[in-house]
């Protein structure tokens, strides 16, 4: 029977993924691979708020569901501009 990892290795994971995926972005300056590289970037976001929400110090999410709200409410009328 195999165990599961501990939700530390996990975090740990991700936070080396997120640092790998950010570089990968920050990387790519030609025109024509910047879509992989933004790609690479939004992967390593996600990881990283993966990383953060597994953390055993976070007791209440209501500070993330405030934030997440605040960031929508600011990003979405932002990213209909061009």
């Amino acid at each position: 029977m195999t165990s599961f990892p501990s939700t530390d290795i996990i975090i740990e994971i991700t936070s080396l993924s997120r640092r790998l995926f950010y570089s990968v972005s920050q990387v790519d300056e030609f025109p024509t691979t910047a879509r992989h590289g933004v790609w690479a970037g939004e992967l390593g976001m996600l990881l990283a708020v993966a990383g953060t929400l597994l953390n055993r110090g976070i007791v209440d999410y209501k500070w993330v569901a405030i934030a997440l709200v605040l960031v929508s409410i600011i990003g979405v009328p932002l990213g209909k501009f061009r």
